[in-house]
């Protein structure tokens, strides 16, 4: 995951689908398969990973459109621990 990319795309957001590509990459890295490290991370490394990214995405310029469908940006959530 490199954040230096991240955050050019960023920086350099001109359309809604520069937005919607960076949503679609930010949502692969907040899955719960990838913030969970496969079960090796702790809930408290889990949910330092997410709250990382979500913080990338609260900068993109424009909100997520319709066409992506994941509901992390939405929520801003991560799942509680049973």
């Amino acid at each position: 995951m490199n954040t230096k990319k991240i955050d050019k795309m960023i920086n350099n957001v001109k359309t809604q689908k520069d937005a919607d590509d960076i949503y679609i990459l930010l949502d692969s890295y907040m899955c719960d398969e990838v913030i969970f490290q496969d079960g090796m991370a702790s809930y408290e490394e889990a949910e330092q990973t997410f709250n990382y990214w979500l913080k990338k995405a609260k900068r993109i310029p424009m909100k997520p459109s319709k066409n992506i469908y994941s509901d992390v940006f939405f929520e801003g959530i991560i799942p509680k621990r049973l």
